[in-house]
């Protein structure tokens, strides 16, 4: 058996393996993962040298087909032994990497019968333009697909049941009908057979790959939007129940003042005035001549006491109430809420958040500023609580109301310091 021979049977397991690993690479690893990895790799390659040590004694194509099918099936079973995720997942990563490796070798397959070089005399140079390939084809993918982490989001986690469909369509396409075509090919004896087998190749392969990448993004984009729908129309709710409960509790304070007037004869003054101070809290906090942004401040005054947050706010927000309350109010709880959640975890000297507000005529800018952990990200969709389904949304439902609102939207994180800047339009009489 020749070097070139040997050659013939690796590639096809290796370059299906580093494939499916381009989108495996993001799921959590099981332990000795190298290990194991080599593991699938001697098994795929090893069954590959088996068929083909069987194709010299069985006549026939039908056992190139069983050939590459079973192999195929062998690293894709390898993806559950290596990784942690869910059938469509490791589906997903199967089928990427079936055609990750089927339109490299069939573009390379292209070009050399064109040059022409003998596969297995050459094997060295179709080695090299084939490693090549699948390299420049692998860098496109993950730049269009898999380096934003808000699009490989959950990949590890999908629940979208046709991608079985899709990864037997491929498979089926891929491995029956370009084995009927090679065959038909063959029988021809001419270049340009081969040229349109391997065109059909690469043209399902693209397809396959493209479109299996656009629905799972395309997906998990509808899902999001419906989440922050619900979150918008829940932030609706709370805002008229809020409004109710501050004017219910501010009724009962004024009350409670005038009983403690009262009876303020049988109790210490120092006493009298903790009582005093203690319901004040809703009035301590300070005010923006924005109803909505108001609202959620009282709100949050229990939350900024219990949990020793010094909060500052230097803000007039007067010029943006021609936006609805509602949608204020969806702005300003989510943008408090998050940074509440930041410095909660952190040291007491670090529990501060600010507010502030810069007007310039035609736009007013408005600045929150917080201190966070190194970890956290300054991303949207991303979160650092572990119930990753229902949160990291907060930034998403804050850009999609004030841009729908014709403003702008801005997050940065420098070291621990975390920022969000909003801009809005300032509407004059003439608007």
């Amino acid at each position: 058996m020749s070097i070139g021979t040997i050659y013939g049977q690796i590639d096809f397991p290796l370059f299906l393996i580093l494939g499916e690993t381009m989108v495996a690479r993001f799921f959590p690893k099981r332990s000795c993962y190298w290990l194991r990895l080599l593991i699938v790799l001697a098994v795929s390659i090893g069954a590959n040298f088996g068929f083909y040590f069987l194709r010299s004694i069985v006549p026939g194509n039908l056992i190139y087909i069983i050939s590459a099918f079973v192999v195929f099936l062998l690293t894709l079973l390898g993806l559950p032994f290596c990784y942690k995720a869910t059938i469509p997942s490791y589906l997903l990563a199967g089928t990427i990497g079936y055609c990750m490796q089927n339109s490299s070798y069939c573009l390379t397959s292209t070009i050399r019968i064109n040059l022409p070089i003998d596969e297995t005399e050459n094997w060295y140079y179709v080695f090299l333009m084939l490693i090549t390939i699948f390299s420049l084809e692998s860098l496109l993918i993950y730049r269009l697909y898999l380096k934003d982490p808000a699009k490989r989001k959950g990949i590890e986690n999908i629940k979208e049941k046709r991608q079985i469909f899709i990864t037997f369509f491929t498979i089926v396409a891929l491995s029956i009908l370009s084995s009927l075509g090679m065959k038909a090919a063959t029988i021809s004896g001419n270049t340009e057979s081969w040229l349109v087998v391997y065109l059909f190749n690469i043209v399902v392969s693209a397809i396959s790959m493209t479109s299996e990448l656009e629905l799972l993004i395309s997906h998990r984009t509808i899902k999001e939007s419906t989440r922050i729908k619900t979150m918008y129309e829940k932030d609706k709710e709370n805002f008229k129940q809020a409004n109710e409960n501050i004017e219910m509790v501010n009724i009962k304070m004024h009350d409670l003042k005038h009983r403690l007037d009262a009876i303020g004869n049988k109790i210490s003054q120092d006493e009298l005035n903790g009582l005093k101070k203690s319901m004040n809290v809703y009035e301590q906090i300070a005010t923006t001549n924005c109803p909505a942004f108001d609202l959620v401040l009282k709100e949050k005054s229990l939350a900024f006491t219990n949990n020793k947050i010094r909060f500052t706010c230097f803000l007039d927000a007067s010029k943006i109430n021609y936006i609805a309350k509602e949608s204020l109010y969806s702005i300003f709880e989510n943008a408090i809420s998050n940074a509440i959640v930041a410095v909660k975890k952190l040291p007491e000297e670090k529990r501060i958040i600010s507010v502030t507000g810069n007007d310039y005529g035609d736009y007013l800018s408005i600045h929150f500023e917080n201190f966070c952990s190194q970890d956290e990200k300054a991303e949207l969709g991303i979160t650092s609580n572990s119930d990753k389904i229902n949160h990291g949304f907060g930034l998403k439902s804050i850009k999609i109301n004030v841009e729908e609102n014709g403003g702008r939207f801005s997050v940065k994180k420098e070291g621990e310091i975390f920022s969000l800047d909003l801009l809005f339009r300032i509407k004059t009489q003439e608007d």
